[in-house]
């Protein structure tokens, strides 16, 4: 029988379920049915750089972490 486990289940492996691109967090907007989807990451400029724009953006957060933690510093000197 299938339930809501066994759907959530089969739709994680499911070749014919709609997924998005692995790279749509770094602006990719593609979706497609999942057995599609090796052919589109071959040619996805977004899946190529989608590690370094990942990295730059989490020293981007590291380093305004840093700079709100050294304005907070200078806010409690004064």
């Amino acid at each position: 029988p299938l339930t809501r486990n066994t759907q959530q289940a089969h739709d994680e492996i499911c070749d014919y379920a709609i997924v998005q691109c692995d790279a749509h967090d770094v602006g990719c907007s593609y979706t497609s049915k999942r057995f599609h989807l090796k052919i589109h990451t071959m040619t996805c400029p977004y899946s190529h750089l989608a590690p370094i724009t990942r990295d730059h953006k989490n020293r981007i957060t590291e380093l305004e972490t840093a700079s709100q933690i050294l304005k907070n510093k200078d806010k409690e000197k004064a």
